[in-house]
């Protein structure tokens, strides 16, 4: 599972946000905390190695992608075939996949996606806002 780095900023967004997000992300110059795609594609996919280097600031951000198995507008094999461009340029890539979800977000993708967010650190310093330590 990714983890998503605490005190960097991240990039994401759902469908043609989440594919300029994508494509944002792994050609940035600035360091980022974490990626995320929702129902999204890579942008200029066959000139993809045009934008991108092995120096890449953000090669070692890892990236979440959560797409819908029944989604009939952003074809969940799109969805799929980024994930697998971006692990073969050298990109940590999760990638979970949603039985039935058509072009929607999901209860189970949001908690996934929030689930990145969750380092260790992150719930105990949470903890200790609330008034508990865990």
């Amino acid at each position: 599972m990714a983890t998503f780095r605490r005190g960097l900023s991240r990039t994401g967004g759902f469908s043609q946000g989440g594919a300029i997000s994508l494509f944002t992300g792994i050609t940035s110059a600035t360091k980022l905390g974490g990626i995320f795609g929702l129902s999204s594609y890579l942008l200029l996919h066959d000139k993809i190695k045009d934008y991108v280097t092995s120096e890449s600031s953000n090669l070692e951000t890892p990236i979440f992608m959560g797409h819908g198995e029944a989604d009939p507008l952003v074809q969940y094999k799109w969805g799929a075939d980024t994930a697998e461009v971006l692990k073969q340029l050298g990109w940590k890539v999760d990638f979970k996949s949603y039985k039935g979800l058509q072009h929607s977000a999901d209860p189970q993708e949001i908690d996934d996606l929030e689930n990145v967010e969750q380092t260790p650190f992150a719930r105990e310093e949470r903890a200790v806002r609330m008034g508990s330590c865990t």
